[in-house]
Order: C-alpha cells, then structure tokens, then sequence
C-alpha cells in the first residue's frame, strides 16, 4: 500500500472552506505490442482512487478590541474610537468594525494604526456603546463595550448690582452664557 502526503499548500489552498479533492491514478503509457491492430489497442484510462470532501480552517491570530468611556460636552464634535489590535499588540489595518448605538450599527474601517471612530452628536444623556468585529480568515472576533457620556454645555452666570427697595417692583436679571458667551435660552 502506497501512501500519499499532501499539504493544504501543495493543492494551491489559501482561504478556508469546504473542497472537494480527488487522487486519480493514470497508469504510465505504453506502446501496442508490434503487429498488433491500432483498434485492438485499449489506452489505459484514469482511475479514481478516492474523492473527499475537504474542510479547511486555518488557526486565526487572536485579537482586541479596545476602547475607553468618552467623556464630552454636547455639542463638542467628539467622537468615539476603538483600537483593533492582534495577539501581539499590532494594529489591524483596513478592517471593518461595526460600532453600535441606540440600536443603529455602523460600519467603520480601521486606519494604519487599527484605530476606528464615529462621530457623537447625541442630546444629553448617558449611552450604552459596543463594537464587534466579526473577524475575517486571519484573525478571530472580538468585541467591547463603553459608554458616552454627554454633558451639559459649561455656563458662566452674570448679573448687574441692582439697588433694591422693598415692594418697589425691580426685577432681578440674570444672564446665562455658554463658554463663547453666547446666551443660553430655556434655562
């Protein structure tokens, strides 16, 4: 009994999946023995010797999903970023992560450095974020999650001295500013 050694490299495979291989066997050539008729000759054929469905899965480099709570002002053009790195602390470039909010995901690509962002422009308030990434044929999944919390505006107060006398009818006014000194309304 002859035994065969074949690699996944050997049969061209590069991406996972299933793949149907069969061994054939083809016996050597050989000429008609002399004075024997051209339509006597049988040519020997092919023969299959086994055929196999094949699955391959390569052993996917493990990795991280990283990302801090981000603390803004509403407002503030902040955004959310995560870092997609491997096993080895290596950034991931130019893979896509799916950045979740409010029961929206979004898909974002990383850059040289495994970093992806969205934007925040979300009302006041405390939000519950996750990003996934779903892995590819290199690398495994992994995920994490965050919060956002988004702040009140900074305001300064500001009023003039008034001289009261009682039951005199002054009023009191204050001012409410953002940071540029622009009036806030609804206060």
């Amino acid at each position: 009994c002859k035994y065969i050694s074949l690699s996944v490299q050997d049969l061209g495979i590069t991406e996972a999946g299933t793949y149907n291989i069969k061994i054939t066997h083809v016996p050597d050539e050989y000429e008609p023995e002399p004075g024997m008729p051209s339509d006597d000759y049988i040519y020997p054929q092919e023969t299959l010797l086994v055929e196999r469905d094949l699955d391959v899965v390569f052993d996917r480099v493990g990795t991280s999903l990283s990302a801090d709570d981000l603390f803004m002002t509403y407002k503030d053009g902040s955004a959310w970023t995560v870092t997609l790195t491997d096993e080895n602390d290596n950034p991931i470039a130019n893979a896509i992560v799916k950045l979740g909010i409010l029961d929206r995901v979004y898909d974002r690509k990383t850059n040289a450095d495994g970093v992806a962002s969205l934007p925040i422009n979300l009302a006041i308030g405390i939000y519950d974020m996750t990003a996934r990434f779903e892995g590819d044929s290199n690398y495994a999944s992994s995920s994490v999650s965050a919060s956002i919390y988004v702040n009140y505006p900074p305001a300064t107060l500001s009023a003039e001295d008034i001289i009261m006398v009682e039951n005199d009818g002054t009023e009191y006014t204050l001012f409410v500013t953002d940071s540029n000194g622009n009036p806030i309304a609804d206060v």
